[in-house]
């Protein structure tokens, strides 16, 4: 009489119905019952109840019932108590079933998604930083992100709090970071670790706490430092304050002249006291070491030149010392381009478009571009979805050293193996404004440097002996073709996107034609 009169009747007897349906004793049945009582006495629950229960509620309500103290906010499963895990997966599950739950873990949230079963969505609710775990999946997800990396997040995120400690707030630095993965993959497989410990277990509890806690905006990036940073970065703000350079060339300059400080310390030579000498010294052992080159040298050299010279104006080192600075000889023009003959161009284009792989249509569509117009690979990198007119058949390009923007007729072996990539390959729900995009979740934009990897991978099939093996040697070909097709030197100039004409005329030592008919002179009427 007493379960008839008691609050929830239909609720009750619905969740005891689906129990039977499964098969489960009558015992069994009968236990739950009077479980469901007991809860709804405690909750205070009445027919039209509808407020958001939250699992600490639950899980303080199961305690008092059961009389089992809380230790440990999350630690249910060290209690030695099944009857309280029983009753409060129970109670977990019967609230959510009737709507009652909280809609951050009930059955229809991300995590009832990810979790179907109660047990361990119990336990990822009651783990702290809740909100802050369910909006980085959340994100994840919108990142396109799959399930099953999802749950394996979700799962990794309990560890991470486990072994960091993180719920107190604070932050965790690289070496702390690192500690704990050390820890995670030295840990033994048991019934507790729905993600256990591998081979590889260290770099990626590293990368999954990295990313999470850099979210969290609680991951101490370490400070990279170097000899003579603090003048350093003072000379790369001047070169991009006074001179205008672009960040690249800061970028570049920072690592050389890294570079060159940690040699001045390694040597015991003060920035005040520094000679020509060790200067010279420096590069004779980069030359070595390194095996630089003369345009390379030449263009660390100009680093460290322009340096000393800020520094003397700085009152860092002493005056004259850039005066006595020789640089190598460079001779303009003075090296052939790297090209690649037309039949390994042809055979290259053919195998490209017959590779069975998930990224091959990309791929053939991307080599398309840098061998038909010799676009630099950045210049493809950045194609997006407004940079073609498909009506009018025009591709238009932002030359990547110029920012002059040009359009080019959309030739029909390029805008077929665009729309196959866009129609049967490209993860169109990807919000990437990019046409070419990663084959893997975030689908990021794809990067210049994983063009260089394929175009180096395809070439380096061909067996074919070349200077360079990158997207540049296609650049190199395309100019080729163009002048041996009797294109001027401004028609050339102008679809490599050089500013200045100068710039193209290296390729007219490949002009075989013009060549050819220099040869054929007679030169003894003119002697």
């Amino acid at each position: 009489m007493k379960h008839q009169q008691a609050p929830m009747l239909r609720e009750r007897e619905q969740y005891l119905s689906k129990l039977h349906s499964r098969g489960l004793s009558l015992k069994y049945i009968k236990d739950t019952e009077c479980d469901l009582l007991r809860l709804i006495k405690a909750l205070d629950l009445c027919d039209d109840s509808k407020r958001s229960i939250s699992v600490e509620e639950i899980r303080d309500t199961v305690s008092r019932i059961r009389n089992c103290p809380v230790s440990k906010m999350h630690d249910y499963g060290s209690r030695g108590d099944a009857g309280f895990v029983s009753m409060l997966i129970l109670c977990f599950s019967w609230l959510d079933d009737i709507g009652l739950l909280d809609n951050r873990y009930s059955k229809t949230s991300l995590l009832g998604h990810l979790f179907p079963n109660a047990c361990p969505r119990v336990r990822i609710a009651l783990y702290p930083l809740l909100d802050s775990r369910i909006s980085y999946l959340e994100k994840c997800k919108s990142l396109l992100i799959c399930d099953r990396t999802l749950k394996e997040i979700a799962l990794y995120q309990l560890r991470i709090i486990e072994l960091l400690g993180i719920e107190s707030g604070k932050m965790v630095d690289a070496e702390e970071l690192s500690d704990a993965a050390i820890k995670w993959a030295n840990m033994p497989k048991g019934p507790r670790h729905r993600v256990y410990p591998n081979d590889s277990s260290h770099a990626k509890f590293f990368r999954m706490a990295k990313n999470w806690l850099s979210d969290m905006g609680k991951y101490q990036q370490d400070e990279i430092k170097y000899p003579y940073k603090e003048e350093i970065e003072k000379y790369i703000t001047w070169i991009g304050d006074e001179k205008g350079l672009a960040e690249t060339t800061a970028y570049a300059r920072r690592s050389e002249l890294s570079g060159f400080g940690k040699y001045l310390e390694e040597k015991s030579i003060l920035l005040s006291d520094l000679r020509a000498i060790d200067i010279d010294e420096y590069i004779n052992e980069r030359f070595h070491t390194r095996h630089l080159g003369r345009y390379a040298i030449h263009r660390l050299l100009g680093s460290i030149k322009d340096f000393i010279k800020f520094s003397a104006l700085q009152g860092w080192c002493k005056r004259g010392i850039c005066e006595t600075i020789s640089f190598p000889r460079m001779y303009e023009h003075a090296s052939i381009p790297s090209h690649i003959p037309s039949k390994t161009l042809q055979s290259l284009v053919a195998k490209a478009e017959r590779i069975d792989s998930r990224t091959t249509k990309r791929n053939y569509a991307i080599l398309l571009l840098l061998v038909i117009y010799g676009f630099r690979r950045s210049e493809v990198a950045n194609i997006m979805f407004n940079d073609i007119d498909w009506e009018n058949e025009k591709i238009r390009i932002t030359h990547a050293k110029t920012f002059v923007t040009n359009e080019f007729p959309l030739v029909h072996s390029v805008g077929n193996a665009i729309i196959d990539y866009l129609k049967n390959e490209r993860n169109n729900k990807s919000r990437c404004e990019y046409i070419f995009i990663n084959s893997r979740p975030p689908y990021n934009r794809m990067g210049p440097g994983s063009i260089t990897n394929m175009v180096r991978n395809l070439l380096l099939e061909e067996n074919v002996k070349l200077k360079h093996y990158g997207p540049h040697a296609l650049r190199h070909s395309f100019a080729t073709r163009m002048i041996n097709s009797d294109k001027s030197m401004k028609e050339v100039a102008d679809m490599l996107g050089h500013q200045k004409i100068d710039n193209t005329c290296i390729y007219a030592k490949v002009d075989v034609k013009s060549l050819h008919s220099v040869s054929d002179m007679n030169w003894e009427g003119l002697l």
